[in-house]
């Protein structure tokens, strides 16, 4: 299975956390956030910033 990938700029991936933050804030508010290493820290930063969660963790993925 072929994963479809887009480059997207820094301003869309800001305007897609904040979209995001967004629909979270309507009807629930989380103690904790949790990224993936793997290419997940830039969106677990920027969603814990619109969230005001400073309680994060980080889960890491190998592949062999």
């Amino acid at each position: 299975m072929k994963i479809k990938k887009e480059k997207i700029s820094w301003q869309k991936a800001d305007a897609m956390c904040g979209q995001l933050g967004a629909k979270v804030k309507r009807g629930f508010r989380p103690d904790v956030l949790v990224g993936i290493s793997r290419g997940g820290f830039v969106p677990l930063r920027l969603l814990s910033d619109y969230l005001n969660v400073r309680s994060v963790g980080v889960v890491g993925v190998k592949f062999y």
